[in-house]
């Protein structure tokens, strides 16, 4: 998983103000890679939705899955964009899992 962090922008669609309120607006936008043959006999996207309390807990509030349909470029472009504009830095990305040189004992 690549992880970077997000802020609102203004859209022509209403938001409510739940999700504007916290932190400012800020959430996650994540790459989640998936192996093709795994022994999870479901999609991801459907076993969250059905154990929700298995995932999100406080702080978090929600899951969104969507499959990548654009091409990679596009969408590791969408998932920098905070980068780009200077709204967070290169040291803000979340890779998981993380190496066993980075883990602490």
């Amino acid at each position: 998983m690549v992880s970077a962090p997000d802020y609102p922008v203004f859209k022509h669609e209403k938001i409510g103000l739940a999700e504007v309120r916290i932190n400012d607006g800020l959430h996650m936008h994540a790459i989640l890679g998936v192996p093709l043959k795994s022994r999870r006999k479901e999609e991801l996207a459907s076993h969250v939705a059905r154990k929700p309390h298995a995932y999100i807990k406080v702080p978090l509030r929600n899951i969104h899955f969507a499959p990548i349909e654009g091409n990679m470029k596009d969408v590791v472009g969408y998932l920098t964009k905070t980068i780009r504009r200077g709204r967070c830095r290169w040291e803000d990305i979340l890779f998981l899992p993380k190496s066993p040189s980075e883990l602490v004992d």
